[in-house]
Parts: C-alpha cells; structure tokens; sequence
C-alpha cells in the first residue's frame, strides 16, 4: 500500500510465507477495506480482505474447500458490497466483505467477463442448450 510517497509505501501482508508468491489480483475497495483473490498456499487462490487503517489481511472466506481454490474473478463493487465470479466453479457470488455476508447468487454454466452497470452485474454465462450469451 502506498501514501504516494517513498516513505509511505510498505508491504500490506505475508499471505504465503517464503519465497513463492501469493498472487493477489482483482484488488477492489470496499468500504474501509480492499477485496481482492490470493494463494496462502494451503487453500489455493481464495478471497481476502485488507483493513486500509491498519493493512491488516485475513481471509474472508473458504469458499471451495482444500488446496484447489475457489479462483474468485471479475470482482465489482455493486450497492456497498462486492460481487464476483468463481470461474472453477461457475458461481456467482455477493460479499460485504465477511465470511457470513458471502452468498452464492447463482450457479452458472461458463460464467466469464462481468461488469457492473446501473445498478445491475452484467456477465456472459451459457445457458442450457445454447452458448454462452449475455
């Protein structure tokens, strides 16, 4: 995390120990906090949060259980919370940032590339007997 000063830029967390990389991606605000995907290298690539006022990160949750990962992608923030998709299994979920504020929406077929618009997640998914659409 960074002030915008030398000074000021510092290592948030050490998610996964060593030497490997725990890889965060998809960093998006929330509140007092930042969302984003990470590899601990137990439970694979999960979501986790920051706290912007101390840097403190932990685990939000759990969410495809043992070292695979649930993948968490495509996050958007959507009414105060955030919503993202979980590619390896074609979940779209809801978060504000807790382990029981996260709920599974939907369960979809190739669930890729959302966006948020107007109030609305907008994603391409496929649906039963068609490719994937809008």
């Amino acid at each position: 995390m960074s002030d915008g000063t030398s000074t000021g830029t510092r290592r948030v967390a050490d998610i996964r120990s060593g030497t490997s990389s725990s890889n965060p991606s998809f960093i998006t605000p929330l509140g007092n906090k930042v969302l984003f995907a990470a590899d601990d290298g137990s439970k694979g690539t999960e979501l986790w949060s920051a706290d912007c006022s101390t840097g403190a990160a932990s685990l939000v949750a759990d969410l495809y259980v043992g070292g695979i990962g649930s993948a968490p992608d495509n996050l958007q923030v959507l009414g105060g919370k955030v919503v993202f998709t979980s590619i390896p299994m074609g979940s779209l979920y809801i978060t504000d940032g807790t382990t029981a504020g996260t709920v599974l929406i939907a369960t979809l077929s190739s669930l890729s590339s959302m966006t948020v618009a107007n109030g609305f997640a907008w994603f391409c998914a496929a649906a039963t007997g068609a490719g994937a659409e809008l």
